[in-house]
């Protein structure tokens, strides 16, 4: 009874109770480290809603399209008449000076100099494990992202989304086919297609004199601009399926 005794008591000191440390130990590090990302992401909205009232002035005294679409929108359903954009530009301007805030920094795209930017993990296979433990690799160079395909100067044959391939001649065809499928399959929130814009340029608007060479999509009241280079109707197709949930990858372009 002794020998059984003396050997529970060497197998609880040799192995139980180390182990109830280690796990211990490994809990207390996971809850210091989830804290600690807690407070960094804390740190973070904090710098970001600083920024809110630069941000805001930026977006009443840069161009942007969407606030005066916006405007001209709710304008139209109180009234029920269209303003032209123009007009609507100049009321902005007008009073512009009433809805700045004063105290916002002036400067145009800067960024608070504390923000640190996470650095993005790329997956790949697994490191080789030595005695039990993945090797690091500091030198290792990371796999860069891959380049998106241009189309410049290439003639389109069809393109593939869906599952459903579409003969088409020109370019600007793969966005109005597009543009035409959704509106008819998301009636309901097609109109969230107004919020695609790029840089200074509006895609999709109510008002066709916003845009260069607008075509009407099928069942609606909103234009396409058409006037676009590929890689534009490209990447506003890819952005179009996106928005509606669908993997950018799904879109395929078969070129001459």
């Amino acid at each position: 009874m002794g020998s059984v005794f003396l050997t529970y008591t060497v197998y609880l000191v040799r192995y139980f109770i180390p182990f109830c440390l280690r796990s211990q130990l490994v809990k207390s590090c996971t809850m210091t480290l989830l804290v600690q990302k807690i407070s960094s992401e804390n740190k973070k909205q904090k710098m970001a809603a600083d920024l809110l009232p630069q941000a805001w002035n930026q977006i009443l005294s840069g161009p942007n399209k969407i606030f005066v679409e916006l405007l001209s929108e709710n304008t139209e359903k109180i009234c029920g008449y269209k303003v032209a954009s123009d007009l609507v530009e100049k009321f902005i301007e007008t009073h512009l000076d009433q809805w700045l805030i004063k105290d916002a920094s002036t400067m145009r795209g800067a960024l608070p100099t504390k923000i640190k930017e996470e650095p993005i993990i790329l997956e790949d296979k697994p490191a080789p494990r030595e005695n039990g433990f993945a090797a690091v690799s500091p030198s290792s160079p990371q796999p860069s992202a891959k380049k998106a395909e241009s189309y410049e100067g290439k003639a389109i044959k069809s393109f593939s989304f869906n599952g459903h391939s579409y003969q088409v001649r020109h370019w600007e065809e793969v966005l109005i086919t597009l543009c035409d499928q959704f509106a008819a399959s998301h009636s309901k929130d097609f109109e969230k297609v107004l919020w695609i814009s790029g840089e200074n340029k509006t895609y999709f608007s109510r008002y066709h004199d916003q845009l260069r060479i607008p075509e009407k999509i099928k069942t609606t009241d909103i234009f396409v601009e058409t006037k676009l280079s590929p890689d534009e109707i490209v990447r506003t197709s890819k952005n179009l399926i996106s928005e509606f949930g669908y993997e950018r990858d799904m879109l395929t372009i078969t070129t001459h």
